[in-house]
């Protein structure tokens, strides 16, 4: 069994406005048992994201994947997922952003592959749409209030987490903890 993988990646910008970037990576896997003709599956991963930065107060960044994975000779499932986030910078010290992942509600990564005598069927469940508020307050703390949206107005509070942010700065070689 062999496996070989590639993935390049291309990013830029349009002064400070427009930021993009994109990845693509390419993984062949080859399985060869004793005399048996071997067998090989190619799978593929387009992502990428654009931010906007209209203004220094606000940042708007939308990015996803288009995936293609093989199944057997010739046949491919291919799936597209897509996120987003909003963020306002507030002041110096406070950040509020709005994120929304699997904004396409993708529910399950499933296919059927058939053979001459066989049947095979793979299903994964995937996380549904997640709309998640985000307050960053610089030097202190930040409290993430995930919501998880079952159609858009089924809104359930899920969790709050305190996540404590350590900010450091280097000075001339050395770092300096700034909480």
């Amino acid at each position: 069994s062999n496996s070989f993988s590639l993935s390049p990646f291309i990013n830029g910008n349009i002064s400070t406005l427009l930021n993009w970037n994109f990845r693509f990576s390419w993984e062949k896997s080859i399985l060869k048992i004793s005399n048996m003709p071997s067998r090989s599956s190619n799978n593929f991963i387009y992502s990428g994201s654009v931010t906007v930065t209209p203004c220094s107060l606000i940042t708007w960044t939308i990015g996803g994947e288009f995936y293609r994975n093989q199944i057997e000779e010739e046949h491919y499932k291919k799936m597209f997922m897509l996120d987003t986030k909003l963020t306002f910078n507030i002041s110096k010290r406070i950040e509020v952003s709005a994120s929304i992942t699997n904004l396409l509600n993708k529910k399950e990564y499933s296919y059927t592959s058939y053979g001459t005598v066989s049947q095979y069927e793979r299903s994964s469940k995937l996380r549904g749409r997640e709309f998640m508020i985000s307050i960053y307050l610089k030097k202190w703390c930040g409290f993430l209030i995930p919501i998880n949206l079952n159609g858009w107005n089924n809104m359930t509070p899920c969790s709050v987490e305190c996540r404590v942010l350590r900010w450091y700065a280097v000075t001339m070689g050395r770092i300096i903890v700034l909480n």
